[in-house]
């Protein structure tokens, strides 16, 4: 007991070493920006994912060991009436991060689950682009709106949207990464939430998009590279991010690998959802993703919160380090089990996050 004690002493000051200053500290008269100015965006890091019900307050900012967090935004909630964009909320969420010296990362939800708690996930796509006749598929199950994303009314409008976002991100201080990954996690739909209903997927492959096609393998695979070409040939200062997985309808061969290669040959950081502290267990299954972490930085998320198949949080941090991980998207549920001060504190969780804090990104 005392060696582990001592374990986590030594952690905890490591990751306190290498972090920026909590919430509260430093220049009393440091604005938002002038704080994240003065931290370079770091390479690695443990984020907090501030999903739906977890707002970000001083107790979690103020870890150390965080170094920012992760936000999902909804387009139809940003640009409610064409050309029009409603940034403050957004603002508001960054500038916390910002004024810790953190840095916040933005995810775009183009393809979401009407099971989730978040209200808005029911209706991702503005309505104002459906009324001018871009297709969807309607889950009645969860009255989700799930978008076709090859639609060229959708692309059009998406592509111009994503400008809008990255253009505005561009005058904000601390922001990490945009993930910009088209559809749902390269999947044309969620699987796993709307792919418990197998009769979706005759309603989604038989709805029309706007120019009368529907889904088929071919057409997504190359509105996915079309959509990434797009977006890597649109210049921007803050990294991007593609987070990977089948790249098609389940049961399709898997393109996992080409649209990986294809991410960061055009410069973008790759990563996926889905961690568990059995995942990446043999060099067989890491050594695809050993190969981009030499190229761009690694972004993974657990697949839930700790618990059953997820294993406990040293377990999930011993998985991001072997698949070479840069950072690690982490559950609110599990940085409030690390946080001192909260109920659910447990010191083997802050001691975990910790060693990730120092050797995330390490070789």
């Amino acid at each position: 007991m005392r060696g582990g004690h001592a374990a986590l002493t030594a952690a905890l000051l490591i990751a306190t070493a290498c972090a920026p200053p909590p919430a509260g500290t430093g220049d009393p008269d440091a604005t938002p920006g002038d704080a994240a100015a003065a931290m370079p965006r770091p390479d690695h890091g443990v984020l907090y994912y501030g999903s739906y019900g977890h707002d970000d307050d001083a107790l979690v900012v103020g870890q150390p060991w965080l170094a920012g967090a992760l936000i999902q935004v909804y387009w139809s909630e940003l640009e409610p009436s064409e050309g029009s964009y409603q940034w403050a909320a957004l603002d508001r969420r960054i500038d916390v991060w910002a004024s810790a010296g953190k840095h916040a990362a933005v995810r775009v939800m183009w393809s979401t689950s009407g099971a989730w708690p978040d209200p808005r996930a029911k209706h991702p796509t503005p309505a104002w682009l459906l009324a001018r006749g871009a297709g969807i598929a309607v889950h009645t199950g969860t009255a989700t709106e799930v978008p076709l994303f090859w639609d060229p009314a959708y692309q059009a409008a998406a592509r111009r949207f994503l400008a809008a976002l990255e253009g505005h991100l561009a005058t904000r201080p601390g922001v990490l990464f945009v993930d910009v990954t088209p559809g749902a996690e390269t999947n044309p739909y969620r699987m796993g939430t709307l792919d418990d209903d197998p009769a979706f997927r005759t309603t989604f492959t038989a709805a029309l998009a706007s120019d009368g096609s529907r889904y088929d393998d071919a057409r997504w695979g190359q509105a996915l590279d079309d959509y990434l070409v797009a977006v890597a040939t649109s210049p921007s200062a803050i990294p991007r991010v593609v987070t990977l997985n089948q790249g098609g309808l389940l049961g399709a061969p898997s393109r996992l690998g080409t649209i990986g290669d294809r991410a960061v040959g055009l410069g973008m950081w790759v990563g996926q959802n889905g961690l568990r502290g059995d995942s990446y267990a043999t060099e067989a299954a890491s050594a695809r993703w050993w190969g981009w972490a030499a190229q761009a930085p690694l972004c993974f998320e657990m697949s839930a919160a700790t618990g059953g198949e997820v294993g406990t949080m040293a377990e999930v941090v011993a998985a991001a380090r072997r698949v070479r991980a840069s950072f690690l998207n982490t559950y609110a549920v599990d940085v409030l089990r690390a946080t001192p001060g909260t109920a659910t504190y447990d010191p083997a969780w802050a001691a975990a996050l910790a060693e990730a804090a120092a050797t995330l990104g390490a070789p």
